[in-house]
């Protein structure tokens, strides 16, 4: 009987040891270390480990350009074979941004996470628009450089609050004077000025400022970047009459999509 037992005991004991290893063996495999190494060795390495990778572009100051200065899952880590490991590789190419105008927030935002594109801010518009669409995407160009952030401007049932002022810096001149135009302000001044952090033609600050008590009829003065050309020395204010074409020529715009709409609409 004892031995019976302990027979059975050595059996139980063998054919776990040995459906662990066939187990781990042939489903599992240990994530190897593939940082500070050339992206295409880096892919190597991971298919001899029968795992897959999702190369992710950005900019890091961590290793030259091409390397890999991080990873997830870390090194280490037992996953499945055939698992996708992310790389992210330091790139100094742009980002291919999509026309997202049009789209809900929510499959701007899950398109946006999926190509490792970081929202700055999400600014909010009353229209006519279903809530939540997505109306403009600044900077408005098809290419960004990689680690630059994005700002939305999406649409709302909501009404603003007059007496507040709305955050515009981020946006162009026109998508400031239509979230503006909401409250019955308008930009009055404008003054160019190189800066290498917005892209060009973008409002980088706002006087009020944001979030500061305004009323009916407050001047509104911004400051824009300069275009890449412009030298320090061709700082100047724009014109009174160019601004209200510029604002003339964002109502007409506006009007005729509207125009547009109510026209397919019947």
């Amino acid at each position: 009987m004892i031995l019976n037992i302990f027979l059975v005991l050595i059996l139980i004991f063998l054919s776990r040891n040995i459906i662990i290893d066939n187990f781990f063996n042939e489903t599992m495999v240990v994530v190897p270390d593939v940082t500070n190494m050339d992206k295409d060795d880096a892919i190597k390495k991971l298919k001899k480990s029968k795992l897959y990778a999702n190369v992710i572009s950005t900019r890091s100051s961590d290793v030259p350009i091409n390397y890999i200065y991080s990873q997830l899952p870390i090194a280490g880590e037992v996953v499945k074979k055939n698992r996708v490991i992310k790389i992210f590789v330091n790139d100094n190419k742009s980002n291919e941004v999509p026309d997202l105008v049009g789209k809900t927030l929510t499959e701007a935002m899950s398109y946006l996470e999926n190509n490792n594109i970081e929202i700055k801010r999400v600014d909010y518009i009353h229209t006519d628009a279903d809530d939540n669409t997505v109306l403009a995407i600044y900077p408005n160009t098809r290419k960004i450089a990689y680690g630059e952030k994005i700002c939305l401007l999406v649409s709302t049932k909501e009404t603003m609050d007059k007496n507040v002022m709305p955050d515009i810096v981020g946006l162009d001149v026109n998508e400031a004077n239509r979230v503006l135009a909401q409250i019955g302000l308008k930009i009055s001044d404008i003054t160019k000025v190189d800066n290498t952090t917005y892209p060009s033609n973008v409002i980088v600050s706002c006087s009020p400022a944001p979030d500061m008590s305004v009323s009916k009829g407050t001047k509104v003065s911004v400051v824009i970047s300069a275009p890449n050309d412009t030298t320090s020395a061709d700082r100047e204010k724009i014109k009174q009459d160019n601004i209200d074409e510029i604002i003339k020529k964002a109502v007409d715009s506006n009007n005729t999509e509207d125009n547009k709409e109510g026209s397919e609409g019947n």
